[in-house]
């Protein structure tokens, strides 16, 4: 026993002295590389690593050395090429870890333009260095550029304590928390923000915030100066404007939101911008309405034509403008009157209000979000890394986890909530597409709808097997606690127009009772809650 004991003192003495020696050769063997690299000499550095590499194709320090050079020398392709060695490997030097590798690669697959790689080396370094500043930079953006918007607030927070004093980053973040519909959060970002910087991208993403979260005069105050600002884009402009007669019809001021509708009359006519010419038609027509001026609306409703409102529009709203003037007129001469047309008006008007500027008009200005057909398929990429890992029998992190599950829900009210509020709109509109589906229908045609009249949400035309019945399917989430019955039949007109037998509706919100007492009545039509489809949307929403 004491023989084997001296016996194993021996060859520990023998390998550490071993290991020191080892060490000693490799740090001789590259202090000319390092010394190169110190004094930016990377072509003469490549010229020696290329000699040691044919010597050594699988010295993996070489490999290294060889990856990083070319990296420095903007070679991205072939730096790829010598990380990827080392990937296949799967041994990396002591000067580096597997994460580092997969970063490097990540970050220079994006230099490339090449996406799609990008976000799948840069997703799987993740698992590895969750905290890594430059990797949740790049996923964030890659993420929001292609629409993601939850995943991208995963790993802009994680980027967020590296970056919180860039303004873009965090006016950035803070379109992502919009999206979300996170406006607390989103207010928060833009405050430091605007403390950092006073763009004007800060200060129009900063006052639409305000103005959604009630603070009207603070955002005019931001926006009244741009307004004479040089070289401000037409539809940037536009913008501008809508937000300030938003936040004037909000404050109820009628002469400033007069002024500045024949203000952006004026300006949309002389710049020919088409469809905003329209958007601004309605807006007058409506701001009648919200100031009770029925007589005023009235008259206008054949120009609403002119502007290119649809018909479906001009049908619903008409009778209850006629009974609004005709019940005003009762009151005003003390006689017994309905206050039900003037409020189904009132709630008509609010939901047009509340969708008179979205988050996706700023988006739009300042964000390229890749079309449905162009973006990556995230949710298979991460699919992909999560199966690679299993395979290598990597522990997976509680946040990525959450990163990769994409949406979860358990109960009925957390299902209402993630529909109607947390859905980014690329999401709704995938999660539209698959509630229809699930209900059993057959998607014909997806119609376009005007977004600004109503809430968002998608039509479509479907059919049913061994049905006839040709289905006019209406899903929408609005701005309201109740839908009213002008919405009801300014969806049951688009049905008629498109030769559609049956309607279903589904509806973030409730009816009001005039609205209930009509479906009732409507053989034809059905209205669903998104509590009603709970159990159809528990099982779609946790698959995006």
């Amino acid at each position: 026993m004491e023989i084997f004991v001296i016996a194993l003192e021996i060859a520990l003495i023998v390998a550490v002295g071993a290991y020191f020696l080892f060490a000693r050769f490799f740090e001789d063997k590259y202090k000319k590389i390092d010394e190169l690299k110190k004094k930016n000499k990377y072509e003469e550095a490549l010229k020696i690593l290329l000699k040691m590499y044919q010597k050594d194709k699988d010295d993996t320090r070489v490999i290294y050395e060889l990856a990083e050079i070319n990296k420095e020398l903007n070679n991205n392709l072939e730096a790829i090429g010598y990380y990827m060695k080392l990937i296949e490997k799967d041994v990396y030097p002591p000067v580096t870890t597997k994460g580092d590798v997969l970063k490097e690669i990540g970050v220079l697959y994006y230099k490339e333009h090449k996406i799609k790689e990008a976000f799948y080396f840069l997703y799987y370094a993740s698992y590895f260095l969750p905290n890594d500043r430059d990797i949740n930079y790049y996923l964030f953006y890659i993420l929001l550029s292609n629409g993601f918007f939850s995943l991208a607030e995963k790993f802009g927070e994680r980027a967020l304590p590296f970056l919180s004093k860039n303004a873009d980053f965090l006016s950035d973040l803070a379109m992502v928390k919009l999206e979300l519909n996170k406006y607390g959060d989103a207010l928060e970002l833009l405050e430091k923000a605007i403390g950092i910087s006073k763009s004007r991208k800060v200060k129009i993403i900063l006052a639409f915030t305000l103005a959604k979260l009630g603070g009207y005069k603070r955002a005019i105050d931001l926006l009244v100066p741009i307004t004479t600002e040089e070289g401000v884009p037409d539809e940037l402009l536009f913008l501008v404007y809508m937000l300030i007669v938003y936040c004037n019809l909000n404050l109820k001021i009628e002469t400033e939101v007069n002024k500045y509708w024949d203000v952006l009359l004026t300006f949309v006519t002389a710049k020919n911008l088409g469809d905003r010419i329209k958007e601004v038609g309605f807006g007058i027509f409506m701001s009648y309405l919200y100031f009770y001026k029925y007589s005023n609306a009235k008259e206008m409703l054949n120009t609403l034509k002119e502007y290119e409102i649809s018909n479906s529009v001009i049908a619903s709203i008409e009778p209850f403008i006629d009974d609004a003037i005709r019940n005003s007129q009762l009151k005003k001469e003390g006689k017994p009157y309905d206050i039900k047309p003037i409020r189904e008006i009132d709630n008509f008007v609010q939901n047009w209000l509340n969708s008179m500027v979205k988050t996706e008009d700023i988006r739009k200005l300042y964000y390229t979000i890749a079309s449905e057909q162009d973006r990556i398929n995230v949710h298979e990429i991460i699919k992909q890394v999560q199966e690679k890992l299993e395979v290598e029998n990597k522990k997976i992190s509680s946040f990525m986890k959450d990163a990769g599950s994409g949406l979860t829900v358990e109960e009925e009210d957390d299902i209402c909530d993630m529909f109607t509020n947390r859905l980014d709109s690329q999401t709704f509109s995938f999660i539209c597409d698959e509630l229809v589906k699930a209900m059993g229908f057959s998607i014909v045609k997806k119609l376009v709808t005007d977004t600004f009249v109503e809430g968002e949400g998608a039509d479509y035309i479907c059919t049913r097997p061994k049905d006839p019945s040709k289905y006019f399917i209406a899903v929408r989430r609005w701005g309201t606690n109740e839908i009213g019955k002008i919405a009801i039949l300014d969806i049951s007109q688009r049905a008629t127009e498109n030769n559609c037998d049956r309607v279903v509706i589904v509806s973030s919100a409730p009816l009001t009772s005039e609205a209930q007492e009509y479906v009732e009545k409507s053989k034809n039509l059905e209205f669903h809650t998104c509590k009603e489809m709970a159990v159809l949307l528990k099982s779609i929403i946790p698959s995006v």
